[in-house]
């Protein structure tokens, strides 16, 4: 086991499909694991077996995908914060780039980039970005202010959007309550406010509300608090009701008829 612990404080892990991002509480980003695209924005295509900090500036937040790593910086991007730092593979548009020219790899590198090292991407946003979650060919961006964009391959209305269509920047999606946390999976995507869970992708092009939540959890006497789509699987989080909120909750769906 590599040993971190002694020596830093761990804010935020991701770990991808091939490889594993995270920061320090200082903001100092470390990478390893598999490193086929250049995901792990070292400057070259070679895996690593253990954790290797990398040159940027200090870092807030982390999300690793498929193949490819997205980061949010502290201080943004000067002139225009905030900003991202992206590097990896972006055949679908998942870094935002606003093209798809940058496919990283051993036989793919970018002739005018050069070595694959995170590139920044400048956000038409005005809050900082609270949360970033990259899936196989998609990207989720969550803000403080709780509204969601979100860029990558729009197949089966992944993006939710209200199309198929794939998105090469990050577009705002709508939603009709402030968000808490996304969450990317493979075909699809997770939107958690404080009340509802939202999902789009697998033929299903808006956000839409799970409908089977409020009779789940009322079943349970459990309230979500935290939603998670991995490539093949989705993780629900729950806690456990107070029993002046059951009562409220079993009110609430008497009057709707669950």
């Amino acid at each position: 086991v590599w040993p971190i612990a002694p020596r830093y404080s761990v804010k935020e892990v991701s770990v991808g499909a091939f490889h594993v991002l995270f920061i320090t509480k200082k903001g100092s980003l470390f990478a390893y694991g598999g490193n086929k695209h250049g995901q792990l924005g070292l400057g070259h295509c070679e895996d690593r077996y253990h954790p290797e900090l990398v040159p940027v500036d200090p870092v807030t937040h982390v999300g690793a995908g498929a193949y490819y790593s997205i980061v949010s910086y502290a201080q943004g991007c000067f002139p225009t914060p905030p900003c991202l730092g992206v590097v990896g593979k972006n055949t679908s548009g998942q870094l935002g780039l606003r093209s798809n020219n940058l496919y990283l790899g051993k036989r793919h590198l970018n002739a005018h980039l050069g070595e694959p090292v995170f590139q920044n991407v400048f956000l038409n946003a005005h809050a900082n970005v609270k949360q970033i979650s990259a899936g196989w060919s998609h990207s989720l961006l969550l803000f403080e202010d709780g509204t969601v964009h979100a860029s990558g391959i729009g197949f089966l209305g992944r993006l939710g959007l209200g199309d198929e269509q794939d998105r090469h920047e990050f577009t705002k999606v709508v939603l009709e309550q402030q968000i808490e946390q996304v969450s990317a999976g493979e075909t699809f995507s997770l939107f958690r406010s404080t009340s509802k869970t939202f999902f789009s992708g697998d033929n299903v092009l808006t956000p839409t509300v799970v409908d089977s939540d409020a009779l789940a959890v009322y079943a349970a006497h459990k309230r979500i608090i935290s939603v998670k789509g991995s490539y093949f699987t989705t993780e629900v989080v729950v806690e456990q009701l107070e029993q002046d909120e059951i009562k409220t909750l079993s009110d609430t769906l008497e009057e709707i008829d669950l």
